[in-house]
Parts: C-alpha cells; structure tokens; sequence
C-alpha cells in the first residue's frame, strides 16, 4: 500500500510482486487485451485508476499493451514531485511472490489445520477475461509435477491467444519443488515423464 499522496499498484494487478520500474508495472494481462489498475492515496481516502485496452481495439494484443503503458505513464506523470523526490510512491502492497515465473501460473498447496502433509497440490492458471477471475488447476497426482505445470503453461498460452508449441512447452522449464513437498511428490509418484502427445500443436 502506498504511504502519502500518490499512485500505487493494487493487489489486483498480479500475483507477482512489480518494481515502479517494471515496464509492466500496474499492468494485467487479460484473454482479450490489457487492463491498467492504479490506486491513488490521497489523505485516508483511495482513488482507484483503471482501464482495459481490448486487442480488437489496438489492432492486437502487440498494440494494446502498448496503449496500456502510455496510458498508465501518463497517469505517473501527475504524481506530484515533491512525493517523487521523496520516495514515497509508486510504492508496492506487499504481495507473495509466484513460484512459477511464469505470469498467470502459480503453485497451489492446501493443507488440513494441524497436519504437516498437505491434501491437495496443483499448478494452476489464472486468467481474467472481462474483469472476471478464472482459475483451472492441474492436480500434479494427476499429471505429475512438470505435466500439471505444462497444462498449467499451455491453456494459459491458449486463454490469451498466445498458444505455446510443442517446442516450446519442451523447452520451457518447470521450478524446482520445494524441499517440504519432495517427500510427498515422490511418495506420490509426481516425478514422472511427460507426455507431449497429449497436447495440440496450435494451428
């Protein structure tokens, strides 16, 4: 949350913590273009910034992005210098970074109340498409560790029309578990081969 007058980002934009000098800073990625949320604080009150730039409207998702950022600088341009020269803002909530990397993909691990070993561990994807959440996840009992986070990447990849090849999903590289779940994922037979066969080449 932002200390003093000015914009911040807000905890909507993305699971991964952005730095002011991110070039996506305040930036969403959604299925049909970008969108720029900003919070202004001014006094106890907050003042919320927001836009959406549909591909269909910038001649693609390439075009959108772009008018997200001009838009979103402009709005960085009126922030008084005297709270510049402070430092006060843009200032970050604190938000938990993903483990994954990868935007829109993160680890899910759901745990009983007391118990040590957690009842559910999946990779899942999360996509905004007019201003709603969407999550799918990949339970890794089922696909295993690398498989759940490849479905994970690949239906990402197809939700905002950005579908990932076969070669690409083989080059891309899954993050390491954790050293809590090892013993559970190998226990669980998580640890096994891909099978790329499974997916679609996009056209």
């Amino acid at each position: 949350m932002g200390d003093g007058n000015g914009l911040y980002q807000d905890a909507a934009v993305s699971p991964i913590p952005r730095k002011p000098t991110d070039p996506d800073y305040g930036l969403t990625l959604l299925a049909y273009g970008w969108w720029v949320r900003l919070c202004e604080r001014v006094g106890e009150q907050r003042v919320v910034h927001q836009r959406s730039f549909p591909a269909r409207d910038h001649g693609g998702m390439r075009g959108a992005k772009r008018a997200a950022r001009t838009w979103r600088d402009q709005l960085l341009a009126r922030l008084p210098q005297q709270a510049r020269r402070n430092g006060r803002v843009p200032t970050l909530r604190p938000l938990r970074p993903s483990r994954a990397g990868l935007a829109g993909v993160q680890l899910v691990v759901k745990r009983q109340q007391g118990r040590t070993d957690p009842y559910f561990v999946a990779w899942a994807t999360v996509v905004w498409d007019q201003n709603r959440r969407s999550t799918q996840h990949y339970n890794v009992r089922k696909y295993g560790w690398r498989g759940a986070y490849l479905w994970a990447a690949y239906y990402r990849g197809r939700a905002v029309d950005e579908p990932l090849t076969l070669d690409a999903l083989r080059a891309l590289r899954s993050p390491s578990a954790p050293a809590e779940l090892r013993i559970w994922l190998e226990t669980h037979g998580c640890f096994r081969r891909v099978r790329y066969s499974d997916f679609d080449e996009p056209q």
